[in-house]
């Protein structure tokens, strides 16, 4: 496990054990540990991953295929998948403080999780091709429409329901990853309506923050409270962002 460098097998359980490597690493000090879960997540994320953002490209086996294997069609891409990336993204933003961790995390949100659930919010997918068909019914009723490999609408429930609650399980924890701190002070990482609160070294601080991202790369962050002394606010730059602009108003 420590001397693995590529992600293979079963999409979901590599990731979950990406983030288990990167949590203990991270817990223990045992730098290996988080040395491996950073090789394997390079591997996914740098050979393995669709722009969709999903993960696992061979319905058999629900696996990973060979680096840069990612047929249109006949990807598997599993929601847990790209929910295990997540997880496993956040434990090493944790770890590393490094933005590319987080700039995973909000492609994964805004792509293949955004879209995993329909507008109502009662219907799922389970695999998410880049490419989906949709058998036409037959001429005959009473004939049953052949099913594709992957489902062609959302559905409400399935056999093996791991997908709707991961989902939503994210979503009630996602206010726990919009920022950090640490002792020169508060790290923002994703960009959504939000207050932030925190005890720094300088005292107490809060931001809210106002925005419609990604509908447009417009973010507002209004200080609210500065503390006592001073400290570092860091906002994480999109590495395809690359003409960000941050302007300052004093009021």
């Amino acid at each position: 496990m420590r001397e693995q460098s590529e992600a293979v097998g079963h999409a979901v359980r590599a990731t979950y054990l990406m983030a288990a490597l990167a949590q203990i690493g991270l817990g223990s000090g045992d730098q290996s540990l988080l040395e491996a879960a950073i090789r394997l997540w390079r591997s996914a994320t740098e050979t393995k991953l669709y722009p969709t953002a999903a993960l696992g490209s061979r319905a058999e086996g629900e696996a990973f295929g060979e680096p840069y294997e990612l047929p249109p069609d006949r990807v598997y891409g599993e929601t847990c998948a790209t929910i295990g990336l997540m997880l496993a993204s956040w434990r090493l933003l944790l770890a590393t403080g490094e933005a590319r961790f987080a700039d995973t995390i909000d492609c994964c949100l805004h792509n293949l999780f955004a879209a995993s659930t329909d507008q109502a919010r009662t219907g799922f997918f389970y695999c998410n091709p880049a490419e989906r068909f949709v058998p036409l019914p037959p001429a005959d009723p009473s004939v049953r429409p052949v099913r594709s490999g992957a489902q062609g609408s959302r559905a409400p429930w399935f056999e093996t329901a791991c997908c709707p609650p991961n989902i939503m399980r994210i979503v009630a924890g996602l206010h726990r990853w919009v920022a950090t701190r640490d002792a020169q002070g508060l790290q923002l990482h994703l960009f959504m309506p939000s207050r932030v609160e925190a005890a720094l070294d300088a005292g107490q601080v809060a931001l809210s923050i106002e925005t419609d991202y990604p509908a447009t790369g417009r973010v507002t962050v209004v200080v609210e409270d500065t503390g006592a002394g001073p400290w570092e606010l860091a906002l994480r730059r999109p590495a395809w962002a690359e003409l960000a602009q941050v302007r300052v108003r004093v009021n």
